[in-house]
């Protein structure tokens, strides 16, 4: 089984090596659309749905709300019970950063310089230059801050990806190919069990968190662990009685808890 995830920008031809990729390993290929339909399908919300959108937040969401934290934890929860299958082509949304600590996830990048990409968009969109130009700029620092926002980090880091092609000079099917090669070779192996189980418990670890933001509980003092399957504990301190009394509720509410340890103290200030 092939657990791949692509990153690229636009212009570089990455859907269509993504496809292709997908093609030829007979695995399910999770892009854009595909993530936004196996989130729909774990119960998120129009507005969830909405948010889950690789863009940094500005300076006001940042200050006075947590949707933006909300919204990349639920992005997080998508991307980690996809790759809980232990097979797919998983393209973008961070998949990269999310997955490097496991060895059976073969991580890929694909390059091509601005002005192939921008001869890509006119050819395939009948753009003009200046048009391309500019919304290869937007795109781009779109992606790099969302990516600094959320992981700290560059994403053309080459420490990121076990390949990186240029699609200037190999054309899709050709880079679709070596891919297929290298996540075929037994330089790449399967997830274990212990791998999957680890993806799934940092889903619902994902989405525990997400719900407490969605309910207000300030969540800064608390840390959230999945120590097994369904097994929750929450710990640290909360802002109010009132938030320790019903953050059991919450969390137990989630589908996927079983089992729920709370060591909460409640914050209290001197005089």
């Amino acid at each position: 089984m092939s657990l791949i995830t692509v990153s690229h920008r636009v212009g570089t031809k990455g859907q269509e090596v993504s496809r292709l990729v997908a093609d030829r390993l007979n695995v399910a290929l999770f892009n854009d659309r595909r993530l936004t339909e196996r989130a729909a399908a774990l119960g998120l919300t129009a507005e969830d749905l909405d948010g889950l959108d690789e863009r940094a937040p500005g300076f006001w969401d940042q200050a006075f709300s947590r949707k933006p934290e909300r919204y990349r934890d639920l992005l997080e929860r998508v991307v980690y019970e996809i790759a809980s299958a232990g097979q797919g082509v998983i393209v973008g949304h961070g998949s990269q950063v999310l997955l490097r600590e496991f060895s059976c996830a073969f991580h890929v990048r694909i390059h091509a310089d601005i002005r192939s990409r921008v001869r890509e968009l006119r050819q395939r969109q009948g753009m003009k230059k200046e048009a391309a130009e500019r919304l290869i700029r937007k795109m781009d620092d779109r992606q790099q801050g969302y990516f600094r926002y959320a992981y700290q980090l560059d994403m053309e880091s080459a420490d990121l990806y076990d390949l990186v092609i240029n699609t200037q000079k190999m054309r899709p099917d050709t880079a679709a190919e070596v891919i297929e090669q290298a996540a075929r070779s037994e330089d790449v192996s399967a997830c274990s069990i212990h791998a999957l189980d680890t993806m799934q418990r940092f889903s619902l670890q994902r989405q525990v968190h997400a719900s407490l933001l969605e309910s207000a509980v300030d969540v800064s003092t608390l840390n959230v662990e999945v120590p097994a399957t369904g097994a929750v504990v929450v710990s640290g301190m909360t802002a109010s009685q009132e938030d320790a009394d019903r953050l059991p509720d919450i969390v137990r509410s989630v589908t996927g808890v079983s089992e729920l340890v709370c060591d909460l103290s409640v914050w209290t200030y001197a005089l």
